[in-house]
């Protein structure tokens, strides 16, 4: 009775996993819901990095744009200047070449001039010299004192012509000279104007420069914005394919999540199923034990009768020795129904443990391995307890009356073949008083 009693407690208990597995299933479709919503979520967040993703490019082309029609607007702008600036400086020097030729123009008919005097001023240095000459051979001479007068007064001509050429002579110097200062200033003027255009040159470089630095630097900030763009796109991008990837496998969670729930279902379905068979072999077992129980009491009233008529001595000898025959079968009987018991236990424990891995495994294989072999478990247990016949059991159950003609046979036992799988179903009967007792108190 007590051995079912604890089977009944362990019914209970199977009964009180599976409704723990079943909150485990409502648990787990919770958590499945629950990732379905952070999947939407996720969905919808990729959607608006998407849309971001798409304005920052669309901003970042319209930049770049912007940023390529300044540039060649500010190309124009600076060529145009540049081109007027140069004509400009082009007219003025323009104008100061033609003045300075004018200039050396002048000069060389001022030369040719005096080269012209000088030639008329040794031409009438050497008349002078003639004419000193003359004079000369007219002192030495006094016969021609009138051709000498006649002289003379040439000569005073000839004098007054020197002294005019000589005034126009110097004038000319003068002017020379002055023509030499002013071509000298003239000079002057240009290597100052050759400095100023240099000077004009190196600023207008330097401003070039300093313009061409502006815009290597904003090139530059432009390149290093693009790259930044460009990284901020490469690790959306990522973050998109992670994404992706974590909704895949977030599906493939929910697949075997929605399998592992159907696995455990029908597991939960057919731990219902043989907690019920074992509940109606339960009441079986305890329909046999009523019947043992009455069979026992006949036994027992048939015992007192044999014991009431006086049996002869070998009668007693021989019921003793069957006696204590018969409880040694019990006592093992028992033994087998306790072993039995328990390892009833250890395989509704074992199922257990297995249901409880069956739920937290994800791999399909593993759980179909694992139900086929809960199946042949199970159906080994139930062919090894059907495979027992009932006569054999009421044989071990009832013991046989004695009679004088025919010994008493005690039914032989079966053993296990392992402890897992119990043959049969033995339920403890009670002892039975011994005979000598019974004689020597009769006597």
């Amino acid at each position: 009775m007590r051995d079912l009693e604890t089977a009944k407690e362990e019914v209970s208990r199977l009964k009180l996993d599976v409704d723990s597995v079943l909150g485990e299933k409502v648990a787990l479709e919770k958590e499945v819901v629950k990732t379905g919503f952070n999947m939407k979520e996720k969905l919808r967040l990729l959607e608006s990095f998407k849309k971001e993703i798409e304005v920052a490019n669309e901003e970042h082309f319209l930049v770049e744009l912007g940023k390529i029609d300044a540039s060649m607007e500010c190309k124009e702008i600076e060529r145009l200047r540049e081109g007027e600036e140069v004509l400009d400086f082009l007219v003025e020097k323009n104008k100061k070449i033609k003045k300075m030729l004018e200039e050396a123009d002048r000069s060389k008919g001022i030369e040719l001039e005096l080269f012209e005097t000088t030639s008329d001023v040794e031409m009438l240095q050497t008349q002078l010299n003639l004419f000193k000459k003359m004079e000369r051979r007219v002192h030495t001479t006094g016969k021609s004192m009138s051709r000498s007068s006649r002289s003379f007064e040439r000569g005073k001509c000839t004098l007054t012509v020197l002294k005019e050429v000589t005034e126009e002579t110097e004038a000319k110097k003068e002017a020379l000279a002055s023509l030499n200062t002013e071509l000298f200033k003239l000079m002057m003027v240009m290597d100052e104007l050759r400095k100023q255009i240099l000077r004009k040159n190196d600023v207008k470089i330097q401003k070039l420069n300093a313009k061409m630095i502006m815009a290597k630097s904003k090139l530059e900030i432009a390149l290093s914005a693009k790259e930044r763009v460009t990284s901020l796109a490469d690790s959306l991008a990522g973050s998109l394919e992670k994404l992706k990837k974590n909704k895949e496998a977030a599906k493939q969670e929910e697949c075997l999540l929605i399998a592992q729930k159907t696995v455990t279902e029908m597991e939960t379905q057919k731990t219902k199923l043989e907690i019920d068979e074992k509940e109606r072999e339960l009441n079986s077992n305890l329909d046999e034990l009523e019947k043992a129980k009455q069979a026992e009491a006949l036994v027992l009233e048939k015992l007192e009768s044999l014991i009431e008529d006086k049996m002869e001595r070998f009668e007693y000898e021989y019921l003793s020795r069957h006696a204590s025959l018969a409880e040694e079968t019990a006592e093992k009987k028992v033994a087998a129904a306790e072993a039995w018991v328990e390892a009833l236990r250890a395989s509704t424990k074992a199922v257990l443990m297995k249901t409880g891995t069956l739920m937290r495994e994800s791999g399909m294989m593993r759980v179909e391995e694992e139900r086929q072999v809960l199946k042949r478990l199970a159906e080994d247990e139930t062919h090894m307890f059907k495979g027992i016949p009932e006569a054999e059991a009421e044989s071990y159950l009832s013991p046989k009356l004695v009679r004088k003609s025919t010994p008493v046979q005690r039914g032989k036992s079966r053993r296990c073949s392992s402890a897992g799988t119990p043959t049969f179903f033995v339920i403890k009967k009670k002892k039975v008083p011994k005979l000598v007792k019974i004689f020597s108190l009769k006597r």
